[in-house]
Order: C-alpha cells, then sequence, then structure tokens
C-alpha cells in the first residue's frame, strides 16, 4: 500500500514544471490523499532517483524549504531551485506567488527535455553520487524521454547518457530500475528489436505487454518493428 503510495507522489512530482514549486500538501492531494503531506516527506526523503525525480521543487506552504534535504541540506536545494530560475524572499522562503504550480496542464519536463545538467552537477559536487551513480541518473533521464509507442537501444541510451560504448552498463542500470512506475524501462530494446529475457519486471512477456499496450508493433518472430516505432529523438520530445 505504501509502494503505491510512494510511486504516485513520485508521479506527481515528475509533472512540476522546472521554475515552478509545488507544497508537501499539493502532492499529498494530486497521490490520492489530501492529509499525507507528512508521508509525502518521507518519501521524497527516499527519492529513489533523484536526478529524475525532481524533489527539490517540493517546498513548505510557507515556501520555506527542507533543512533535512536529503541530498545535500538546504543549501543544495536552494541551488537547485535557484538553477532553474525560481525566485526567492529575503527571509530565505521561495515566493510562492510568483512560481508556485497550479497543476496547469503541461507535459512532464522529464519528458519534454533532459535533467539539466546544474541538477547532477550539485549533486556531485557535494558528494551525493559516485561516478556510477552520476551514469544511472544520466540513463534514467534518457530513458524518461522515450515517448509511450516508441522504443530506443541499448546503445541510443548510452550515447544520451554520454558513453556511447557503455550499452551494458545501461542495461545494469535499468536492471536496478528504482522506480518502475516512473522510468518506463520497457521501452528499451536490443539493437536488432529483441527483448530482455532478463527484464526485471517480469521478463520479456511482461516487457512486451507494457509495450503492446502502447502500441509498439511486433514482427512475427517476436522482435520489436523497429522501422516502424524506434524513438530517434524528434524534435516534438524535445
Amino acid at each position: 500500500m505504501q509502494d503505491h503510495f510512494y510511486q504516485a507522489v513520485y508521479a506527481a512530482v515528475c509533472r512540476i514544471p522546472a521554475g515552478r514549486v509545488a507544497t508537501y500538501g499539493q502532492i499529498a492531494l494530486l497521490a490520492g490523499s489530501p492529509r499525507a503531506s507528512r508521508i509525502v516527506g518521507g518519501a521524497l526523503h527516499r527519492n529513489p532517483s533523484p536526478g529524475v525525480i525532481p524533489c527539490h521543487r517540493v517546498v513548505f506552504r510557507d515556501g520555506s524549504l527542507a533543512p533535512g534535504f536529503a541530498f545535500g541540506g538546504a543549501g543544495a536545494q536552494r541551488a537547485l531551485l535557484e538553477a532553474e530560475g525560481v525566485p526567492f524572499l529575503p527571509d530565505g522562503r521561495v515566493d510562492l506567488p510568483r512560481c508556485r504550480w497550479e497543476n496547469e496542464p503541461a507535459p512532464p519536463p522529464h519528458l519534454d527535455k533532459p535533467t539539466p545538467p546544474c541538477y547532477n552537477d550539485i549533486l556531485s559536487q557535494r558528494g551525493c553520487f559516485t561516478v556510477q551513480d552520476h551514469f544511472y541518473q544520466a540513463v534514467y533521464a534518457a530513458v524518461c524521454r522515450i515517448p509511450a509507442g516508441r522504443v530506443a537501444t541499448y546503445g541510443q541510451i548510452a550515447l544520451l547518457a554520454g558513453s556511447p560504448r557503455a550499452s551494458r552498463i545501461v542495461g545494469g542500470a535499468l536492471h536496478r530500475n528504482p522506480s518502475p512506475g516512473v522510468i518506463p524501462c520497457h521501452r528499451v530494446v536490443f539493437r536488432d528489436g529483441s527483448l530482455a529475457p532478463g527484464f526485471a519486471f517480469g521478463g520479456a512477456g511482461a516487457q512486451r505487454a507494457l509495450l503492446e499496450a502502447e502500441g509498439v508493433p511486433f514482427l512475427p518472430d517476436g522482435r520489436v518493428d523497429l522501422p516502424r516505432c524506434r524513438w530517434e529523438n524528434e524534435k516534438e520530445t524535445l
């Protein structure tokens, strides 16, 4: 039950665009439990993928930051928000009237564009990421850009994550996907269109079911029909 609520929290937080913030109460409401703002805080403190799920965009209802922000403290949270253009008041609180997100209809920011480099850079500078963590976060951010109905190859994701020859490491990162309800690892396939026999969330059969539900076409031999659905990092998803 708690896992289900946590996933709803992470999905809601991923909708907050850069340059805006939401309160813990707002996220609790969007996640289906209006009185669970404290549990939202607990979920964000355990954020499994801070480079993808932008927990720094959640603040208290008076605009103050979390003194116990899990990824470097309030100083890191402020640095991340300022890098996105969020305005602050002289007393250190976010200027909510100017930047509060009101659940405007807009595509999730992690599908629009990759995570801003400043995010991983700031967290790395503060000792929150190892080199492998940094690459894994880049992989997860790249995978979140693949739209429903399209697929990418492990090699494509390695290239987007900054290490073109690291396709096997991409596979390892996706096998350890910390939030499959947010990071659509089922949309990554081998370069010939075949699925991962060791797909971590139910095997190749589950991966195929997820892709078919999104309209991805398959060949008679069970491989994805890449010429018809391969994502080419098109402009409409940038």
